[in-house]
């Protein structure tokens, strides 16, 4: 296989895998199973900085992107079916669009 053609395929499984509606889908069915007792980030560290971030990414995710639509969908079922989860949520949305702009997708 040829150098080009394994770079091409490549690229498209990459933005296959982060683009906005099939991550937004791979976020949902994670938090659906996601076990309930694990607590991955400490509760008092992040209170300071967890407005700020939450702002950030309103803007930026929820206004600028143009997966924006599916950031909505993702922080309004978190918020409303399991809250404890948001900021994890709205974290791994945040690594997706990062991955997105890195290999810009």
């Amino acid at each position: 296989m040829d150098k080009e053609s394994l770079l091409e395929g490549y690229k498209k499984i990459l933005k296959g895998i982060y683009a906005p509606e099939p991550y937004y889908l791979r976020m949902l069915t994670f938090l659906k199973e996601y076990d309930q007792n694990n607590q991955l980030i400490p509760q008092e560290k992040t209170k300071v900085f967890s407005i700020r971030n939450l702002l950030r990414t309103v803007v930026f995710l929820g206004i600028l992107d143009e997966g924006r639509v599916y950031y909505w969908r993702l922080f309004l079922w978190s918020l409303l079916r399991k809250p404890r989860f948001l900021g994890l949520a709205i974290n791994l949305w945040v690594y997706g669009y990062h991955f997105r702009k890195i290999f810009r997708i």
